[in-house]
C-alpha cells in the first residue's frame, strides 16, 4: 500500500498544481474572450477532444492492462508489438478521421465557429497520440514522465503565449487562443515522447516484436466504448448547448464543467496510479491486496469529492464570478454537477475494475447506452431549462452508469469497491 500512497500523492500534488493552472488559465481566457468567443473555444475544444478519444481506439485504457501483464510474464515480444501496434494504428486512424472532418467543415462553411475547427484540426491526432503516450508511461508506474508535459507545461505555454499577444495586440480571438494550444500540444508531444523513449529503454530489446492485432483490438475496442462514453457524457452538454442554444450558454457551462472538476480529479489522479497496481493484484490472484487497494481508492476519492461538495456550495458563486459577471448564473449547474461528481465516487472505480478485468464488453454496452441516455435528455431538456437542463442530464446518466456497474461488480467478480463497503472494512 505504502507505493500506491507516495505514488498517488505525487501524482495528485502534480495534478492539484495543473488544475491550478489551468484554473487560472480559463478564468484568464474567459476574461479576455468573453461569453461568446469563450463559448466558441470551448465548443471547438470540446469536439477536438471527442474526435482525438475516438482516435485511439480504446488503447489508451487497454495499454493499462496489457503492459503490467506483458513485464510480469517477461513477454518482451509482445510488450514491443503492443506499443509499437497501438502507436501506429491510432495515427493512421487519427490522420484519415482529420481528413474527413476537414471534408465535413470545407462542405458545412457557414458556422459560427468555422475557422477555429479549422486551426484546431491538427489537434486530433496530437491528442490521440499524446493519451497513447500517457497511457503506456502510467503502465510502466512513470506517473511523473506521464502527465507532467501536458498537466504542468502545457497550461503555462499557453499562459504565456495568450498573455503576450494579449498585451502587443488586444483584440484576441477564439481561433487566436487555438493556434497556441496547437503550439503548446507539440511542444509537450516532443518532450513527452522523450521520456517515452528513455523509458523503452530500460526494458529488454525486442527485434521481432510479436503482433496479435485482433486479439488487441478485440479487447480495446469495447474500452473505446466505455472511455469515449464517460468523456462524451461529460463533454456532451458543452456541445448541445452550443447547438440547441447559443455559444455564451456553452462557454459558461464550460467554466461550470470545469469548476465542477475539482470534485474528482483526486479519483482520476488515484485511479491514474491504481489501474496498473489493480491489473497486477488481479493477475496475480491477490484478492486481498486487490481489495485493499480499491477501497482505499475509494475512501480517498470519496473524501475529497465530499470537501470539494462543500466548499461550493459556500463558495460557487464567488468562483464563478472570477470568470466574469455573466458565468454566475450557473451556480445550481454547478450544485447539480457535483451531486453526480460524489456519486460517481460513491460506486468506487467501478469502470475501471470492469475494464481490467475482462469484463469491459458489459461495462461498454452500459457506457454506450448512458451516453445515448444523456444525448436523449440533452435533447429534450436544453431547450426548456438550457445550463440546469444539461446538467440534470449528465448528472442521471452518471448515476446510472455507477449503479449499473457496481451490480456488476458485485455479483461477477464478488467485489464491492462502493465507500460503504469501504468504510465498513475500515471499522471491521
Amino acid at each position: 500500500m505504502s507505493i500506491l500512497t507516495k505514488n498517488a500523492a505525487i501524482t495528485v500534488s502534480i495534478r492539484v498544481f495543473g488544475a491550478i493552472l489551468i484554473f487560472i488559465l480559463q478564468i484568464v481566457l474567459a476574461r479576455m474572450l468573453g461569453a461568446h468567443e469563450y463559448g466558441i473555444y470551448a465548443f471547438v475544444i470540446s469536439w477536438i477532444s471527442v474526435i482525438g478519444l475516438v482516435c485511439t481506439l480504446g488503447f489508451d485504457t487497454s495499454l493499462t492492462r496489457y503492459i503490467p501483464e506483458y513485464i510480469q510474464k517477461k513477454q518482451w515480444k509482445n510488450l514491443c508489438g503492443v506499443i509499437n501496434f497501438s502507436f501506429r494504428a491510432c495515427l493512421i486512424f487519427s490522420a484519415v478521421i482529420t481528413i474527413l472532418v476537414l471534408f465535413i467543415i470545407i462542405i458545412n462553411n457557414k458556422f459560427d465557429s468555422y475557422i477555429a475547427f479549422l486551426y484546431a484540426l491538427p489537434l486530433i491526432t496530437l491528442i490521440t497520440l499524446t493519451n497513447i503516450r500517457i497511457s503506456s508511461l502510467r503502465s510502466f508506474k512513470m506517473y511523473v514522465a506521464a502527465i507532467f508535459p501536458e498537466t504542468i507545461l502545457k497550461p503555462v505555454i499557453i499562459l504565456v503565449l495568450v498573455s503576450l499577444y494579449y498585451f502587443l495586440n488586444k483584440n484576441i480571438s477564439s481561433y487566436n487562443v487555438i493556434v497556441f494550444q496547437l503550439i503548446s500540444a507539440g511542444i509537450t508531444f516532443t518532450i513527452g515522447m522523450y521520456f517515452f523513449k528513455r523509458t523503452i529503454k530500460k526494458f529488454p530489446k525486442c527485434k521481432q516484436p510479436e503482433y496479435q492485432p485482433r486479439h488487441w483490438l478485440i479487447s480495446s475496442l469495447p474500452m473505446l466504448l466505455i472511455t469515449s462514453s464517460a468523456y462524451i457524457i461529460s463533454q456532451t452538454d458543452i456541445i448541445m448547448l452550443g447547438i440547441l442554444g447559443n455559444m455564451e450558454q456553452s462557454g459558461i457551462y464550460s467554466a461550470v464543467s470545469r469548476v465542477s472538476e475539482i470534485a474528482i480529479f483526486f479519483m482520476a489522479a488515484i485511479n491514474f496510479v491504481a489501474s496498473p497496481l489493480i491489473s497486477e493484484s488481479y493477475h496475480n490472484n491477490d484478492t486481498e491486496k486487490l481489495n485493499a487497494i480499491i477501497w482505499k481508492s475509494t475512501k480517498i476519492s470519496f473524501l475529497l469529492a465530499a470537501t470539494s461538495f462543500v466548499i461550493f456550495v459556500m463558495f460557487g458563486n464567488n468562483l464563478l464570478g472570477i470568470f466574469g459577471g455573466d458565468f454566475s448564473v450557473g451556480y445550481y449547474a454547478l450544485m447539480i454537477l457535483t451531486v453526480g461528481h460524489l456519486a460517481n465516487t460513491a460506486t468506487g472505480p467501478v469502470g475501471v475494475i470492469l475494464s481490467l478485468t475482462g469484463n469491459q464488453f458489459y461495462a461498454a454496452k452500459i457506457m454506450g447506452i448512458s451516453a445515448l441516455v444523456n444525448i436523449f435528455l440533452n435533447y429534450i431538456l436544453i431547450p426548456k431549462y438550457g445550463l440546469l437542463g444539461a446538467a440534470l442530464s449528465t448528472v442521471t446518466s452518471t448515476i446510472l452508469w455507477n449503479i449499473l456497474m457496481l451490480l456488476k461488480v458485485k455479483i461477477e467478480l464478488n467485489i464491492n469497491p462502493s465507500i460503504i463497503s469501504a468504510l465498513s472494512h475500515e471499522k471491521s
